[in-house]
């Protein structure tokens, strides 16, 4: 995949179109501006071995304990392990089937095997013929709190570092996010 001619990128939400409009390689650059938030671009391939990780950024590179280079290619697959929720799967596999933006706690693991707690969320960005390119995930590592849990999906988690911003930090509605040409 070339990001360099990617694709333009429309937000769409039930609600109408939102005033902004932005490429892939935009969106990408936007993200791999943000150092502390993890970003890995799939293709639309989930049956296995796929995904196929298609680009990382270098937060998702450091989180994994793996290099960037050695990522792509791969699928994020990779990072499941003993531990790892199939409960948690077969929800994200359904909403990303169905075509959703999706909100997970995973219990995944390193390069070098450690365990930890990602949270993820995925959304499909859409050719303009509604047929899925690939999907942005975007991902920040949690820890666990005490206590009662907080609201939504990360309920019992909070962020590792505060300066990772994902999409639905400030997103009141879902969006999804259409691209007017192929990507190539």
């Amino acid at each position: 995949m070339n990001l360099l001619r990617a694709s333009s990128i429309r937000g769409l939400s039930r609600f109408g179109h939102h005033d902004f409009a932005m490429t892939v390689a935009e969106l990408v650059a936007l993200v791999a501006d943000c150092p502390h938030t993890p970003l890995v671009l799939t293709g639309p391939c989930l049956d296995a071995p796929g995904p196929t990780i298609v680009h990382v950024n270098e937060a998702f590179a450091t989180m994994v304990g793996s290099s960037v280079e050695a990522l792509v290619g791969s699928s994020p697959r990779r990072l499941q392990g003993p531990g790892t929720s199939l409960a948690s799967l077969r929800r994200l596999g359904r909403a990303l089937r169905a075509g959703q933006m999706h909100r997970e706690v995973l219990l995944n693991y390193r390069n070098n095997g450690e365990a930890y707690w990602c949270g993820v969320e995925i959304h499909p960005v859409r050719a303009s013929n509604g047929g899925i390119e690939l999907f942005a995930a975007f991902e920040a590592e949690m820890v666990r709190r005490r206590g009662r849990p907080g609201p939504g999906v990360f309920g019992r988690f909070v962020k590792r570092d505060p300066r990772c911003i994902l999409p639905g930090d400030f997103a009141h509605r879902q969006t999804h996010f259409y691209a007017d040409t192929h990507i190539s």
